[in-house]
C-alpha cells in the first residue's frame, strides 16, 4: 500500500506531506482545488512520464516522494528484483521523483538512482489508477487470459502450458530449420566423403613435395647433367693432356730435384695428394655420368604426382599451402562429417519430439480452455451483479473465448484467445472494454471487475477518478459501500464529488486551495476529523447555506455509511488475498 506522499513545488502545491491509511480513503474538494494534482503525482511515482509543464510557476524543480509498505507476498516478489537492481534496503520501497527545468530529471529508488523502465518495472502490480484518462491493464486484452486463469485457478496449469507451447515452437522451428537445410547437407557431405577419399587415396607423406620435385628437375635437366659430367670426366682423365696426365707430369718433374729444397718436398706431397682427389672426383664422374638416364614415363608420373600433391594443398593446404596442413584438415572435416551427420539424426529426433509434445500440448490447453469456458460464464456473472449494484442494470459483461481446434492455433495462452467484452445499453451489440465505456461508467465497470476478481487479484491499491461522473442517489450510496467493501481486502483511494461516496470512506482528505498575498495560488490537503467530515459532506449536499438540516442529514449519512461494523483498517492491518507469492515478477 501506499504509505505517504510528500509534493512539493508541484503544480499549486508548494509543499505537502499526506499519510494514507489502510483501507479506502476519499479525496474530496471544490472543482479546481487540485484534486487532479493528487492523481498526477500518484501516477507519476508509479512509473509514468513526466514534463516540465507540472512544476510550480517560479520554480526549477518539483519533487514526489513515496513510501510504499510492502506485504509478505509483494516483499517476496519486489525483493529479487531489487537484488538485482542493487536496490535492497531492508524492507524499504521509497521513490522520489524530481522533474527539472533543465530537462535533467531524476528518478531515485531507495536512494540509489534508477532509470524510468526500473521505476515502472518494480512498481507494475503494486498499484492500479483507474480512471477515464489511465491507461489500465483492464483494457488490455492481452491481460485477459491472465485475469480470467487466476480468478479460475489455473494460473499454474496456464504456466505450464506456455512454457510447453514455448518449448513446442522451438523444436518446430529447430525442425523446419535441419528440413530446409537437408538439400545442402547431403550435397556438402558427399562433398566432404569425396575430399576424404582422394586426400586417403592420395598417400602423402610430410616433405612429399620437396622430394617430388626435387626428383623432377633431375629428370628434367637430365641430359645437361649426363653431358657435362661426361665432358668433366673426360677433360679430368680421358682426354689427351688430361689434368690428371698434366699433373703427372708436374709431379714427376718436381719429385726429380725436391732432394734439393725442403720447401718442394712440402709441394710435392700436396699435389700428390691433390692427384689422388682428382682421379677419385674423376672416376664418381664416370660413375655419375654413366647413372644419368632419360625415362620420359618416370617424368610423367613425377609430374602427374606433383600436380595431385599441388591440387590437394590448393584445396585444403590453407594459407600456407602445406602438405602438414592438408594432412592436419583430415580431422575437420570428419568432424564437419560428423556434425553433418548429426543433423540429419537430430532433424528426426526432433520431429519426433516435436509431435509427442504437441500431442501433450493440445491435452492440456483443451482442458485448460474447458476450465476457463466455465469460469468465464461465473465471472461475467459475477461482474454483472456488481454492475447491477453499481446503477448499471442493464450493462451486460462477457468473457468471449475464442478456442482454435488444431495445434496451428496455438499460442503462449493456449489454445484460447481471451477478451473482455462489455455491451451497455439494451439493444447494443457487445465491444471491448475501452471502445464501450467511458468517464464514470468505465470506472464503475473496473470496480465492478475489481469486486469480481478482489479475491485473486494481487495489487494492492486501486485508484478511481471520476468514479461517480452521472451517478447519484441509490446508487452513489451503493458505489461508496462497494469502495468500502473492496477497501475491507485493499487500499483504496478515491476522488469524489458525491456525499455518498465520501461518507463511506474510512479516511477522508479534503483538498483546498487559498490564495497567499495578492498572486499567489497554493493548494492544500489535510486529513478530516469526524466534525471536519460532516462540514465537507454538508458542503457536498450543496445549498448556498449549510443549516441544522443539512449538518444533521450529513451526520446521518456518516453514521449509517459506518453502521455495519466497517472499520479503518490502519498500518499492517489490511487482509490482503494473494494468489502467488511471485504474482508481481
Amino acid at each position: 500500500m501506499i504509505r505517504s506522499l510528500r509534493i512539493q513545488n508541484f503544480a499549486i502545491i508548494e509543499h505537502q506531506q499526506i499519510q494514507f491509511s489502510g483501507g479506502y480513503s476519499a479525496i474530496t474538494g471544490e472543482t479546481g482545488a487540485g484534486k487532479s494534482i493528487l492523481l498526477k503525482a500518484l501516477d507519476l511515482v508509479l512509473g509514468s512520464r513526466a514534463n516540465t509543464d507540472v512544476i510550480r510557476s517560479g520554480e526549477r524543480e518539483a519533487r514526489i516522494e513515496a513510501e510504499f509498505e510492502l506485504t509478505d507476498p509483494q516483499r517476496i516478489a519486489l525483493h529479487p528484483k531489487l537484488e538485482a537492481y542493487g536496490l535492497v534496503d531492508g524492507d524499504r520501497l521509497a521513490v522520489r521523483r524530481i522533474i527539472s527545468q533543465s530537462g535533467r530529471n531524476r528518478i531515485y529508488i531507495n536512494d540509489f538512482a534508477v532509470r524510468l523502465a526500473v521505476l515502472q518495472d518494480l512498481t507494475a502490480g503494486l498499484a492500479d489508477v483507474i480512471g477515464q484518462h489511465a491507461s489500465h491493464d483492464l483494457l488490455d486484452r492481452e491481460h485477459h487470459v491472465g485475469m480470467l486463469d487466476t480468478f479460475a485457478g489455473v494460473a499454474s496449469d496456464a504456466r505450464s502450458v506456455s512454457s510447453q507451447v514455448s518449448r513446442l515452437r522451438g523444436l518446430q522451428r529447430e525442425v523446419s530449420r535441419l528440413q530446409a537445410s537437408a538439400a545442402a547437407r547431403d550435397m556438402r557431405a558427399r562433398q566432404i566423403r569425396r575430399q576424404l577419399v582422394d586426400i586417403d587415396a592420395a598417400g602423402l607423406s610430410p616433405g612429399e613435395d620437396e622430394r617430388v620435385q626435387a626428383a623432377l628437375d633431375r629428370l628434367q635437366n637430365a641430359e645437361q647433367l649426363q653431358e657435362t659430367t661426361r665432358q668433366a670426366f673426360y677433360l679430368l682423365r680421358e682426354g689427351n693432356d688430361s689434368a690428371l696426365d698434366v699433373m703427372a707430369q708436374v709431379l714427376n718433374q718436381l719429385q726429380r730435384i725436391c732432394h734439393l729444397d725442403e720447401g718442394l718436398e712440402k709441394m710435392v706431397e700436396v699435389l700428390a695428394s691433390a692427384q689422388i682427389e682428382v682421379q677419385e672426383v674423376a672416376r664418381d664422374l664416370g660413375r655419375f655420368s654413366d647413372g644419368v638416364y632419360l625415362s620420359p614415363e618416370e617424368l610423367q608420373e613425377l609430374e602427374e604426382r606433383r600436380n595431385l600433391i599441388e591440387d590437394l594443398k590448393r584445396l585444403h593446404g590453407g594459407e600456407d599451402r602445406t602438405i602438414e596442413v592438408v594432412l592436419q584438415s583430415v580431422s575437420v572435416l570428419r568432424e564437419e562429417l560428423d556434425s553433418l551427420d548429426w543433423d540429419d539424426t537430430r532433424a528426426i529426433e526432433a520431429a519426433a519430439e516435436a509431435a509427442s509434445l504437441e500431442a501433450d500440448v493440445m491435452q492440456a490447453a483443451r482442458a485448460l480452455s474447458v476450465v476457463r469456458q466455465e469460469a468465464g460464464t461465473r465471472l461475467a456473472a459475477l461482474v454483472e451483479q456488481e454492475l447491477g449494484q453499481l446503477g448499471m442494470p442493464n450493462c451486460r459483461f462477457r468473457v468471449q473465448i475464442n478456442t482454435a481446434t488444431s495445434a496451428e492455433g496455438l499460442t503462449i495462452h493456449g489454445l484460447d484467445a481471451v477478451e473482455f467484452l462489455l455491451s451497455p445499453n439494451p439493444g447494443e451489440g457487445f465491444k471491448p472494454l475501452a471502445r464501450t465505456a467511458s468517464g464514470g461508467e468505465l470506472s464503475r465497470t473496473m470496480l465492478a471487475l475489481k469486486g469480481a476478481l478482489i479475491q485473486t487479484d494481487p495489487v494492492g491499491t486501486y485508484i478511481f477518478d471520476e468514479i461517480d461522473t452521472g451517478i447519484g442517489g441509490g446508487v452513489a450510496e451503493t458505489v461508496g459501500r462497494k469502495l468500502q467493501t473492496v477497501g475491507e481486502a485493499r487500499q483504496v483511494i478515491c476522488i469524489t464529488h458525491l456525499p455518498q461516496v465520501a461518507s463511506c470512506a474510512h479516511q477522508h482528505l479534503k483538498v483546498a486551495k487559498r490564495v497567499i498575498g495578492a498572486d499567489r495560488t497554493v493548494s492544500e490537503v489535510r486529513s478530516l476529523s469526524r466534525k471536519q467530515r460532516i462540514d465537507e459532506i454538508s458542503r457536498m449536499l450543496g445549498g448556498a447555506e449549510i443549516t441544522e438540516k443539512t449538518l444533521e442529514h450529513a451526520t446521518e449519512m456518516l453514521d449509517r455509511a459506518h453502521a455495519t461494523g466497517a472499520h479503518q483498517p490502519m498500518m499492517g492491518d489490511l487482509p490482503l488475498v494473494w494468489n502467488s507469492p511471485t504474482a508481481l515478477s
